[in-house]
């Protein structure tokens, strides 16, 4: 049997898929509140917290038996080195778990405005940030490609933990191609992307479409 070439997915989809929401979760977030998967979804990111917050306590005992094995000052050095990540560690969890509380105890946020990709390297790690007027939201690879560098959009965020929960592409809205020449000349909507992410795209870059494309090495005779 022949089978039927696939169709290729609209923008929306691909935006749908890349942060992992559906028409019922923007539904809900356009009107400030939350689904009922996303409230799923945040619970258990809470549960997940918690109960790793529960293993670094239970495992105190465990680093104290094992340094005490140890013995002399060596001992005492790792006991309070792992004390220290210890505390940060349960800190850290205890600040999220509060974060999702209040963010499912309020509304959705909303920011509207034309997105600035950018990259900042850490550790031999890059790490990908989605800039719209003063809020920067750290996001993965697949949703970083997927948003169109300087393209106007609305996000949906929960405003603790600064995570978008959905997005409305506003390309195709009144006025949002001549705003677009207004406010970006060609030279200027292009993003430099870390060598190091794209081996064999050395040269790349994203350009305002939001297409991965390798620099023009041509140069004048």
């Amino acid at each position: 049997m022949r089978r039927e070439a696939e169709k290729p997915k609209k923008y929306e989809d691909l935006l749908m898929a890349a942060l992992h929401f559906d028409d019922a979760d923007l539904a809900a977030n356009m009107e400030g509140a939350w689904s009922d998967r996303q409230i799923v979804r945040m619970r258990a990111r809470r549960r997940l917290l918690a109960f790793g917050a529960v293993l670094l306590i239970v495992s105190v005992p465990l680093f104290m038996f094992l340094f005490g094995a140890i013995g002399g000052s060596v001992a005492l050095v790792l006991t309070v080195l792992t004390g220290l990540i210890l505390i940060a560690g349960l800190m850290a969890a205890a600040h999220s778990v509060s974060q999702i509380a209040r963010d499912l105890r309020g509304p959705v946020a909303e920011v509207e405005g034309r997105v600035a990709l950018d990259t900042r390297a850490k550790n031999n790690k890059t790490i990908y940030y989605v800039k719209l007027g003063r809020v920067r939201f750290k996001v993965g690879k697949e949703e970083f490609l997927t948003f169109k560098n300087h393209d106007p959009y609305r996000l949906y965020y929960a405003p603790g933990q600064k995570t978008i929960l959905s997005a409305e592409w506003l390309r195709g809205d009144a006025g949002s191609e001549d705003g677009r020449a207004e406010d970006w000349r060609a030279g200027n909507s292009e993003l430099e992307l870390p060598a190091d992410e794209y081996a064999d795209d050395t040269n790349a870059r994203l350009t305002d479409d939001g297409e991965l494309r390798k620099r023009d090495m041509t140069t004048a005779s």
